[in-house]
């Protein structure tokens, strides 16, 4: 019997909804408490900052302009979107509808931002003494564990 293709894209589609939801409530959540660069400590190892992003992952691009921060910044993210809507529909894999489902829902919940208000809201700042990681938010987790699953799973598929 064949897998039910519409199960997959469900699957996407509920992933997609939830990496975004939850991207957008905790980006209000942090600018309702917190002002522009001010910091919490919550671990040793952890801050939470509002950090404003005007580029792309980890600030990278910031200073682009024209029709490249356009590409790069908006039109990239959409194709990524639908390939990856695509990629999951056709898969055939739940694993693979998860993972093409957390990268959407991040790639749209920053696009969303950054179409709606311009820059991205950063905000979980990890460091080790005084060398830091650039902010980042949810929607940076979910791309960034979804391509490490999609990795993970083409390596245990050449396995074998």
């Amino acid at each position: 019997m064949e897998k039910q293709p519409k199960r997959f894209l469900l699957i996407y589609f509920i992933t997609f909804l939830t990496v975004f939801i939850l991207d957008e409530i905790t980006k209000i959540e942090i600018k309702s408490v917190l002002k522009p660069n001010e910091s919490v400590d919550v671990l040793p190892i952890l801050k939470i900052v509002l950090i404003y992003n005007t580029g792309i992952a980890f600030g990278m691009l910031s200073s682009l302009g024209g029709m490249l921060r356009v590409l790069l910044l908006e039109v990239l993210p959409v194709i990524a979107i639908f390939v990856s809507g695509f990629y999951a529909f056709k898969s055939k894999d739940t694993k693979i509808s998860i993972l093409m489902g957390m990268l959407s829902g991040g790639a749209f919940g920053n696009l969303f931002e950054r179409v709606y208000y311009g820059k991205v809201t950063d905000f979980l700042y990890f460091h080790i003494g005084d060398y830091y990681w650039p902010a980042f938010n949810v929607a940076d987790s979910a791309v960034s564990l979804s391509i490490a699953g999609l990795i993970l799973l083409s390596l245990k598929e050449r396995e074998g």
